[in-house]
């Protein structure tokens, strides 16, 4: 199925899909994305990268997503730097570095925490007790 995304938020309307063939417009008047009515195979077309998503995290996960269930994305924006699309080899270049991002952010904070984690003594330089270092650092 091909999705269009339309966040009311943003100010956009299902209008903008007049001229884009869709099987069916979805709305989102909260601003938060949910993108869980997504099937492996299907489409999601969107007026802008900010539709989706308003920060790097939401992005990259965005992308992991998609991604990891086989899900197209096309971003149609006004100028030539805001188009993404995961059919052609730029496009997918660029889900897949963003993936690429996510998983070592996570994997790398992962196994920094789990440095932390084992370290059960508090820490003479700083003079922190492990705990209130784990709390500072999340």
């Amino acid at each position: 199925m091909v999705y269009g995304y339309v966040n009311k938020k943003k100010g956009e309307t299902e209008k903008c899909f007049d001229s884009i063939e869709t099987d069916s417009i979805i709305t989102n008047n909260s601003g938060e994305c949910d993108l869980s009515f997504l099937s492996p195979g299907d489409t999601l077309i969107a007026l802008s990268l900010k539709t989706l998503t308003n920060n790097l995290k939401d992005m990259l996960s965005l992308a992991q997503f998609a991604y990891e269930n086989n899900i197209k994305i096309k971003i149609f924006g006004s100028g030539e730097d805001n188009m993404l699309d995961s059919d052609t080899a730029i496009g997918q270049m660029m889900l897949s570095t963003l993936y690429g991002l996510n998983k070592f952010d996570d994997n790398y904070y992962r196994n920094e925490e789990r440095k932390i984690e084992s370290n059960a003594e508090p820490d003479c330089e700083l003079n922190v007790s492990q705990p209130t270092l784990n709390r500072m650092l999340h």
